[in-house]
């Protein structure tokens, strides 16, 4: 369940919004089996971003038809609506609000299906609509996970580098030598 962008990525380009929206093919190069989004005509009017209790129901439907080794559940709404009315902004506080009640919702499902959770963000927002810099509220993130692991100090800070080594090592992949952060947890 993600943007467009990760299709192209792992998969093929150009992505077609007709024949690529939904993928279900044991055979393809990169994702197997993926629903993603557009956000075409993403704008201040439009913002084009799916409900989080859609994409939610999406995954869990993924994960009990395929039972997939890994998943990944990406939204761009608070992204958007960030950088549409800024990271103060009541619009922003309610996103945020929509994607924490469809993840306390779906987040058990997934659960009692076995699977471990790590809910992060790719960067902060600040007070302006942007992100990308080096002030702590465009680089620092919170990290929840859920799961049997144990690991750093729930105060601990955590480096976002560490998130790929240790989602490799979590589902039993070596870890290559090109990933310098540590394993959060075992």
């Amino acid at each position: 369940m993600s943007h467009a962008w990760y299709f192209t990525l792992y998969n093929r380009r150009p992505y077609d919004l007709i024949d690529d929206i939904e993928i279900d093919d044991e055979r393809a190069p990169g994702i197997q089996h993926g629903r993603f989004y557009s956000q075409e005509g993403y704008g201040k009017v439009n913002s084009c971003a799916p409900a989080e209790i859609d994409l939610c129901a999406q995954l869990t439907l993924l994960l009990r038809r395929h039972d997939p080794h890994y998943a990944l559940l990406h939204t761009c709404s608070a992204d958007t609506l960030g950088h549409t009315f800024t990271a103060h902004s009541a619009e922003y506080r309610e996103q945020t609000w929509r994607i924490d009640n469809a993840l306390a919702r779906t987040l058990p499902l997934w659960l009692d299906q076995g699977y471990e959770i790590f809910v992060t963000a790719d960067h902060g927002m600040n007070g302006d609509g942007h992100h990308g810099g080096t002030d702590p509220i465009e680089r620092e993130v919170a990290f929840y996970y859920f799961g049997a692991g144990s690991g750093p100090e729930p105060d601990q800070v955590l480096d976002q580098l560490s998130v790929a080594p240790t989602t490799l090592a979590r589902i039993g992949l070596a870890v290559p030598e090109s990933m310098r952060a540590p394993v959060l947890f075992r």
